[in-house]
């Protein structure tokens, strides 16, 4: 007894398919529009260490992984430096915490900001970069804010100092 199968033609496929991807876009799209505000925080920093950085929102359920991005942070001599940016989320954010390595060392920050598009919405004050767990160290001169951590450093932290609520989106 031969038993055949339908055959599902190619057109037939397309029309199956082609809904299911379309919502499927739908859905990845609606879950950036919610979740990304357009706004970005940018940074440079300039370290003699190859590293991880990592940026932690607060919108109320204090710091956590599920609200933090991560990029590598590239070893740059002296006065060179790597510009990192974020991607914000759309949220009221209270606190700004950023980790700059995932070793010990030395690091520079400067030029620290939000921006929408071309528009800066903050632009930090260095006196704004502020040291918070595992560093020694810290000395601005000018728009440049040196930091140093502690031997054996894992985690060292800082905090961008919000003088109010950042609203995004």
């Amino acid at each position: 007894m031969n038993v055949s199968r339908p055959s599902l033609s190619l057109k037939s496929a397309l029309v199956i398919v082609t809904p299911l991807g379309i919502v499927f876009l739908m859905m990845v799209f609606v879950y950036f529009v919610h979740h990304l505000s357009g706004a970005t925080l940018t940074l440079e920093i300039s370290s003699p260490v190859n590293s991880t950085a990592q940026i932690y929102f607060d919108s109320g359920k204090h710091f956590n992984e599920n609200d933090s991005l991560k990029t590598p942070v590239f070893a740059k001599p002296a006065g060179q430096f790597q510009q990192l940016t974020f991607p914000l989320p759309t949220a009221n954010l209270s606190q700004l915490r950023f980790d700059p390595l995932m070793t010990a060392g030395t690091f520079t920050i400067r030029h620290v900001s939000v921006s929408c598009g071309t528009s800066v919405v903050l632009q930090f004050d260095p006196a704004d970069i502020l040291a918070n767990t595992q560093i020694a160290r810290r000395m601005q001169a000018g728009d440049e804010v040196l930091f140093s951590t502690i031997p054996g450093a894992l985690d060292p932290t800082l905090l961008f100092r919000l003088h109010k609520k950042l609203r995004l989106g």
